[in-house]
């Protein structure tokens, strides 16, 4: 959907607010005021709070595309592998307020499933790799997609919301790890 310069004004306004206070505590009125807008010009727009938040989330969401990370030829596993976890990282870096507002708002993002497709469009993609150039049973493929997915997720969870590690340790050095793990 295209959109004017107010709306996505109001969009990235109430997309801050959303990120940083969740849906419940957020008023139209708020978003509004913060985008200098008439709180009449949101319903116009927009028509509800409900469809706002909505077209926040399908507006916000950056879609990588998974051929810009991996080259559908590779065969070199640490390579692939590399190239999964920079997608992964991107992902999250990319989405940090849509994560946030999952967070936030777990119940009402439970049947939204934006953010939660793309570990199993990554995995597909990584099981189809492991059978196809590296011999590996379904269930293998799967397993192992999975635990690296897991690695990879935890990693990212932890640099950008639990920052639980002090000093932070640097994405590259971790993922290097992790890959040499899995090879």
């Amino acid at each position: 959907m295209e959109y004017s310069g107010k709306a996505l004004d109001i969009l990235e306004t109430a997309r801050k607010l959303f990120s940083t206070k969740g849906y419940s505590a957020v008023t139209t009125r708020e978003i509004a005021k913060e985008a200098n807008v008439n709180e009449v010009t949101i319903f116009r727009l927009f028509q509800s709070k409900e469809n706002l938040f909505e077209q926040v989330i399908s507006q916000i969401i950056f879609k990588p595309r998974i051929s810009e990370y991996i080259n559908a030829n590779e065969k070199n596993l640490n390579k692939y592998l590399f190239g999964i976890g920079n997608l992964v990282n991107t992902i999250f870096l990319e989405n940090i307020d849509l994560f946030k507002i999952e967070l936030v708002e777990s119940q009402r993002m439970q049947n939204r499933n934006l953010i939660n497709r793309f570990p199993n469009e990554i995995k597909n993609v990584m099981v189809s790799f492991l059978i196809n150039k590296h011999g590996k049973s379904e269930e293998e493929a799967t397993m192992f997609a999975i635990s690296f997915m897991a690695a990879v997720h935890g990693l990212c969870m932890n640099l950008y919301f639990l920052q639980t590690f002090t000093p932070a340790p640097h994405f590259n050095e971790c993922l290097g790890f992790i890959v040499k793990k899995f090879s």
